[in-house]
């Protein structure tokens, strides 16, 4: 599954031909995935091509990140930090369990729909976005914590990347349109994470005022 996704990814997103580039950022990845949880695939790091500051891993260790992330890292610390983060969805099989989670929810649709209880039907659908909504944003404070255990483990600097979100918080905060107020979210806020990873490296017990504001 992870080769047919990836196959694809790549066909719309190539890779960047910079082969020291990829040469790094493959040295990079390859010392944390050494030190992961899942040491028995085999882990495939790209830069490509991709718009905007992201990062993607899919089933079977790929993780893909683009050219204007890596452009953004200051170190190869901040490199690191985004590929452990990606390490850590794919050590805790968040992919599969996505997978799974549709297939059972399929199936609970497919039984709303055959009973003919409209509200019923409303009532599975609103109760499944919640629980995806909150499985996803669970899923990313794992692979929070999962990178930042990888980092120390492979002998990086786990505060790398705090200053990661921080610098990319500070762009959204007033360098983007103001983020609408919204319960679905499928992914935690970066003042969420911050937070977290804060109180992770001991560097503050609770957080600045900031670090809890979503909206200012």
């Amino acid at each position: 599954m992870g080769d047919k996704v990836a196959r694809a990814f790549l066909k719309k997103f190539p890779p960047v031909e910079d082969l020291f580039l990829q040469d790094k950022i493959d040295s990079i990845g390859k010392r944390l995935a050494s030190v992961s949880d899942r040491t028995d695939i085999s882990y495939k790091f790209k830069v490509v091509d991709f718009p905007g500051k992201n990062a993607v891993s899919l089933p079977g260790g790929y993780v893909f990140i683009s050219k204007e992330l890596v452009d953004f890292c200051r170190s190869d610390d901040e490199i690191a930090s985004v590929l452990a983060h990606e390490i850590g969805h794919i050590a805790a099989k968040h992919s599969l369990k996505r997978l799974q989670a549709s297939y059972a929810a399929m199936a609970l649709s497919l039984g709303a729909v055959a009973s003919g209880n409209r509200e019923l039907e409303k009532g599975v659908g609103l109760g499944l976005n919640s629980l995806f909504s909150a499985y996803s944003q669970e899923d990313e404070f794992l692979a929070d914590r999962l990178g930042v255990m990888y980092m120390k483990r492979a002998g990086f600097d786990p505060e790398a990347m705090l200053s990661v979100f921080e610098r990319l918080d500070q762009e959204e905060r007033y360098q983007s349109p103001k983020r609408p107020i919204s319960y679905f979210r499928t992914h935690p806020y970066l003042t969420q994470r911050i937070a977290r990873i804060k109180e992770m490296l001991g560097s503050s017990v609770y957080g600045g005022f900031l670090d809890y504001i979503n909206e200012i």
